[in-house]
């Protein structure tokens, strides 16, 4: 996603920041969901929970990568359990390996210290920062390249603003980071659904 920190208030607007809009315009035609703000909110809330929001809103903040993203990253990559590790070794709410860790940060890292919630968040974002920057923020390249790495994208074909971005998606070579790739915008697009801002400005009450 773009680095800006933006407040999305339609599915358009969503689609403009970046390459999204073949691929967002599908995901949300395709969604089935409840017709009435009150209905819509407690799906959002279970299933988007927006949890250790301090410490995403100021790595959001600090790094200037969007709040919609991280979450959906955190959500894919731990459920939000800060203490999870994964069996190739990564840590934590964003699952970080050490030696990505300890590339991010000016000191040395002790045991468990992955563990603390506002620590991995902010090495997390700064990660994604340098991702974003790497592929002149383009957000799929830099959410697939969270889970298989930038040496493994910077091998698969460039994906064109012309492309039907769904396309390059369906052509990751590597099905996990396939699956996960369209997890994460799956759950960025569930974050950044901007009905939910109608509801809360049209009325906070309705349904």
């Amino acid at each position: 996603m773009s680095g800006r920190n933006v407040t999305v208030t339609s599915i358009s607007e969503l689609a403009q920041i970046s390459p999204l809009s073949g691929l967002i315009s599908k995901f949300s035609s395709a969604k089935a969901m409840p017709s009435s703000c009150s209905a819509r909110r407690t799906l959002q809330q279970s299933q988007s929970p927006v949890l250790f929001a301090q410490e995403m809103q100021t790595a959001s903040e600090q790094q200037g990568v969007r709040l919609e993203l991280l979450l959906a990253i955190a959500k894919q990559e731990s459920r939000f359990a800060p203490a999870v590790r994964s069996v190739a070794g990564a840590i934590g709410l964003m699952q970080l390996m050490p030696a990505t860790a300890a590339s991010l940060i000016d000191r040395p890292l002790e045991e468990g210290d992955l563990e603390q919630p506002a620590l991995n968040v902010s090495l997390g974002a700064a990660y994604l920062r340098d991702l974003l920057d790497l592929w002149n923020d383009d957000p799929f390249r830099s959410i697939a390249s969270y889970n298989a790495g930038p040496g493994a994208v910077a091998s698969w074909p460039t994906p064109e603003a012309n492309d039907d971005i769904e396309l390059w998606v369906e052509r990751i070579p590597y099905p996990e980071t396939r699956y996960y790739t369209k997890k994460v915008l799956d759950n960025l697009l569930s974050y950044s659904d901007p009905t939910l801002r109608f509801c809360e400005e049209a009325g906070r009450g309705m349904g």
